[in-house]
């Protein structure tokens, strides 16, 4: 049997998610200094976001010694679709989870305790009854956000309902505090209108 595990992950319960994120993280590198070095920026840490989670040195018997932190307390509202992100600058202390839910919120968490850094609110969740078709109710962040370490800047695509109806905006929130960048957000396509 080959000693490496190779894992194609979709849809995973949240806590699940954020364990096998941390997981990722600590066990890619030979040392735990060396993964709070190593960010995860995007879908999978693959920059061609092909969906496949490859984390060559997990061995079954690493996998076997994986457990939970009791000490981590990480706390977020709305339903998880999106796979949180791992970001190492900027901090002296650790790094940020990322975390985007259904219910238009990012929240920075710090890695080491779940203790909340910044919250940000995007505006009004999608509610299902006001969409053509889709079983995710509400719908606001379902897509992977992505990192980009030289703005220092997390870009996100948000389902937002507002007195237009509802539609799609892209936004770029600074790592620091959770701002939005300025000239952001992008308006996207509204629903039920032909692109």
């Amino acid at each position: 049997m080959n000693s490496n595990i190779t894992q194609i992950v979709s849809l995973v319960p949240v806590r699940f998610s954020f364990v096998l994120l941390v997981a990722t993280v600590i066990l890619n590198c030979p040392t735990v200094a060396e993964a709070q070095e190593r960010s995860v920026l995007t879908y999978h840490g693959d920059a061609s976001r092909s969906g496949k989670l490859v984390v060559p040195s997990l061995t079954w018997e690493k996998a076997r010694s994986v457990h939970l932190d009791l000490a981590f307390d990480g706390r977020v509202s709305g339903h998880i679709y999106a796979q949180p992100l791992y970001w190492r600058g900027g901090s002296s202390n650790g790094g940020l989870l990322l975390v985007a839910t259904e219910d238009n919120l990012v929240q920075a968490l710090d890695a080491n305790t779940g203790k909340a850094v910044w919250r940000r609110s995007l505006g009004s969740p999608v509610p299902r009854s006001a969409l053509p078709c889709g079983n995710i109710n509400p719908l606001g962040i379902t897509g992977t956000p992505v990192i980009d370490e030289g703005t220092q800047a997390i870009y996100v695509d948000a389902a937002i309902q507002d007195r237009s109806g509802p539609r799609h905006q892209v936004f770029a929130l600074s790592l620091k505090d959770g701002s939005t960048l300025e000239g952001w957000p992008i308006d996207g396509p509204h629903y039920g209108r032909r692109v």
